[in-house]
């Protein structure tokens, strides 16, 4: 017997039905996100609920009827959209259980305008057999929609990996050709839920940024809406949020092993390895590499670690004496963790780009040593020329790479978790550290979804970071600033610009500090070329392979921007690097990294004169302890403060208007003046007015010493302002002329008046300053409190409304 069907549901728009979690068992994630828009914002839909699903999977011979009754429902549903949806019909998969991770990999199916029922038969049977075989579980829903139309579609979200704050949305467009921006919801009022979202092309952003206030007053949290656009309006087709997928992933904090944690080893007394004085003062020619370890040693306020070496002739000798011996001297040393680096001192050898092991077992190093050996003096190095160092694996939980200059007392730093080479293509956080004043100036720290980490067999991993701990940092204040001052130090002693590589939130236990230096060059003398403005409009090309470089060298790449997002093995081929260089040279492409760019891969894309743009460059820099003034200070000042590493923004006044702003900065110089308690602090203040007054008659023409004549004329026929002399009245008498003189003290505030009447009023300056708290007006029965600050005129409602006094005097 056929079963029944009662399968079709038309949601209805509202919170409600979005909150109620019961309503995802039977209609999906899909569905519920699109009841949650308004009817007039997304194409109508209509709901086959998980419950067909399920009458499909327990019915067996019954199946293709469940199928068949479903086909029916759903052709009836449609049939009203036909005359306003003419383009055909989509059905898009609905599970119950689906999170955004999971978007995209269940099946939609579209069908042409004349669909029919057979085709909507077809299309349900492979859905529904795709789902049953794939590794999701729970439930399907179908949404059965017209399709929206054919014009640009894509992507709009402010989750956690693009966005520091829920109001800044970015959107993509990825039909019919890739786009991005993004904008800031902020500034945006929602739109009118009644009416559709039509706007012109051209104003999509702003849109975005109407639509992203809806959901940021939603309180949801982040979400991800895809959307569609045909020639006036915009139509949302879904929204996931952020807060219904897994927060699944590592603390990177805690992924140190603890059998790392033990310290390095003695070596025996009669060992052929030697251990290196990082304390001799002596050089100690003509390794390099050991006399860089030297000089970071010095710089560092803790212990370096313990490192060996062994000349290749030696390395030859005690070989004879059998490789066991040397493997278990190791093994002491390094505890099976062992890394080991070359050095080469034969003209005609490179010394870059030596040979050197990842961490490896004490027998491996041995092994690797002999072939390093083998393949050096193939070139023409003999045994003695060659040098090998060795020291035990040091867990660090963060890599960073610092960039100083010792004309500069600001250093870049850029940090992730893990190894160092994460920072060539992964995000990172960035800082400024001024380490004059010993503060970060500015910092920008990014979503870091994974890094890279070596595992105790010596593999890299790259491991995904929890959710929630994404946008945490990666190198703490302190540790900023430690490594920026050791790095200008290491600058300041070479006399020029460095690049240093760190390892950082070393365990305690090593006892070797928690930031360690460990390697430096000088940066690319010259900025990278930017050869052609970049369109917002050009595609991208993502290269994640040595296959795909190879194939867009094939097809070529011509106005495209190149993004690298490399598999893990090839972080550091050097081929891969190679390849993109020589396609983004010979098709004038710009690459857009995610990476550092003090790392190795954008020094050497930057080298090779190809435009590198960062994947998430901001419009604008974002700077820490910026202050804003826009007041008129003293000449010599903006100067002052840029030698102190400020960075300063500074303009001038018209000579026109300066009269008036020096006599707005009298106002300002007299608050000053009026708040000086302290003698040093008056002397100050009477300082600062008269060389406002000197400017004055500087820009007005005048000469200081025929005002300062001036001044003297006056005071010998009147007098000065010592005394405090008010003049409160005259007349002219009715009798003869008697002189008036009285001793009667006063307050300024007796001097003061204030008025109001209707909309206007008026208070005195000797009002105005008779005390701190102001005067007081009436306007509308409303008291407003009005006083001068140093900052200007504070005019606030005070605390007092009641008051039905139309006008407010102060006594004579």
């Amino acid at each position: 017997m056929a079963p029944d069907f009662t399968c079709i549901l038309r949601p209805p728009h509202g919170k409600a039905w979005f909150d109620d979690p019961t309503k995802v068992e039977l209609i999906g994630y899909k569905a519920r996100g699109l009841s949650l828009f308004p009817e007039n914002w997304r194409p109508p839909f209509v709901v086959l609920t998980t419950q067909a699903y399920v009458q499909w999977v327990t019915q067996g011979s019954e199946a293709e009827t469940v199928i068949a009754k479903a086909a029916e429902a759903i052709e009836r549903a449609s049939r009203v959209w036909h005359e306003n949806w003419p383009r055909g019909l989509i059905l898009r998969s609905s599970a119950c259980k689906e999170t955004l991770e999971d978007r995209g990999s269940n099946q939609s199916i579209k069908l042409a305008a004349d669909y029919s029922t057979p085709q909507i038969r077809e299309a349900l049977t492979t859905m529904f057999r795709s789902f049953s075989d794939g590794t999701m579980s729970g439930n399907l829903a179908v949404v059965i929609q017209p399709l929206a139309g054919d014009g640009p579609s894509g992507h709009l979200s402010n989750e956690r990996r693009l966005s520091k704050t829920v109001n800044q949305w970015r959107w993509e467009r990825f039909s019919p050709s890739t786009a991005v921006g993004g904008v800031n919801s902020q500034r945006d009022s929602p739109p009118d839920l009644s009416t559709p979202l039509n706007t012109p092309a051209r104003s999509l952003p702003r849109m975005f940024g109407s639509v992203g206030r809806w959901v940021t007053d939603l309180q949801l949290g982040p979400a991800h809406l895809e959307w569609t656009y045909d020639d006036k309006t915009l139509w949302l087709l879904q929204i996931d949020f952020e807060r219904e997928q897994p927060d699944d992933g590592i603390d990177p904090k805690a992924f140190i092993q603890k059998t790392d944690c033990q310290p390095t080893g003695a070596l025996p007394s009669n060992s052929p390895l030697v251990l290196i004085d990082t304390a001799q003062k002596a050089p100690i020619k003509p390794w390099r590499k050991i006399e860089n370890v030297k000089r970071f040693a010095a710089v560092c306020h803790t212990p370096y670690p313990p490192l060996a070496t062994i000349t290749g002739d030696r390395f030859r000798v005690s070989l004879a004496d059998g490789q066991e011996m040397l493997t278990a001297d190791i093994e002491a040393f390094a505890h099976g963790r062992v890394v080991c680096r070359t050095d080469c001192k034969t003209a005609g050898i490179s010394r870059e780009n030596l040979p050197r092991t990842d961490t490896v077992s004490s027998a491996s190093a041995v092994t690797n040593m002999t072939h390093f050996l083998d393949e050096l003096t193939r070139d023409g190095a003999s045994a003695a020329d060659v040098c090998f160092l060795l020291h035990k694996f040091i867990p660090a939980q963060t890599g960073v790479w610092a960039r100083a200059d010792p004309n500069s007392s600001v250093v870049r730093i850029d940090s992730l978790w893990g190894v160092p080479d994460g920072l060539q293509y992964l995000p990172h956080d960035t800082f400024d550290v001024d380490v004059k004043r010993k503060i970060i100036s500015g910092e920008r720290i990014r979503f870091k979804p994974r890094f890279i980490q070596e595992c105790s067999d010596g593999t890299w991993r790259e491991l995904k970071v929890r959710r929630s701990l994404g946008r945490t940092r990666s190198l703490s204040k302190a540790d900023a600033i430690s490594v920026a001052e050791i790095s200008h130090t290491l600058a300041s002693q070479a006399n020029r610009s460095l690049l240093v590589m760190w390892f950082c939130g070393i365990p305690t236990e090593l006892g070797i500090g928690s930031n360690l230096p460990w390697f430096s060059m000088p940066p690319n003398p010259e900025p990278a070329l930017q050869r052609e403005k970049i369109s917002p409009q050009w595609p991208r090309k993502t290269l994640r392979s040595l296959a795909d470089v190879c194939t867009a060298l094939e097809t070529g790449a011509t106005r495209t921007v190149l993004v690298l997002d490399p598999e893990l093995s090839l972080f550091r081929n050097k081929d891969f690097l190679l390849k993109v260089i020589q396609l983004a040279d010979r098709d004038q492409c710009p690459v857009e990294l995610a990476g550092s760019t003090l790392a190795h891969a954008h020094y050497q894309l930057e080298k090779a004169g190809i435009t590198v743009v960062p994947s998430d460059a901001p419009t604008r820099s974002r700077a820490r302890g910026r202050r804003s003034y826009a007041k008129l200070v003293r000449d010599d000042m903006p100067d002052q403060i840029a030698k102190r590493g400020e960075v300063v923004v500074q303009a001038r006044l018209p000579r026109s208007e300066l009269r008036r702003a020096l006599a707005a900065k009298l106002l300002e110089e007299t608050q000053e003046l009026l708040a000086a308690t302290d003698p040093d602090d008056v002397k100050a203040e009477l300082g600062d007015l008269l060389e406002i007054v000197k400017a004055i008659a500087n820009v007005t023409g005048v000469s200081w010493t025929e005002v300062e004549t001036t001044a003297n004329e006056k005071r010998r026929c009147r007098g000065g302002f010592e005394e405090g002399a008010v003049l409160v009245e005259t007349e002219w008498p009715v009798v003869e002329p008697v002189a008036r003189k009285s001793s009667t003290v006063i307050t300024l505030s007796s001097l003061g008046k204030t008025t109001s009447h209707g909309h206007r009023g008026t208070a005195t300056y000797n009002a105005l300053l008779a005390t701190d708290d102001g005067v007081k007006l009436e306007f509308d029965k409303r008291l407003i409190n009005v006083r001068l600050t140093k900052d200007g005129i504070s005019i606030e409602l005070a605390n007092d409304s009641r008051s039905k006094n139309t006008q407010l005097t102060l006594p004579i």
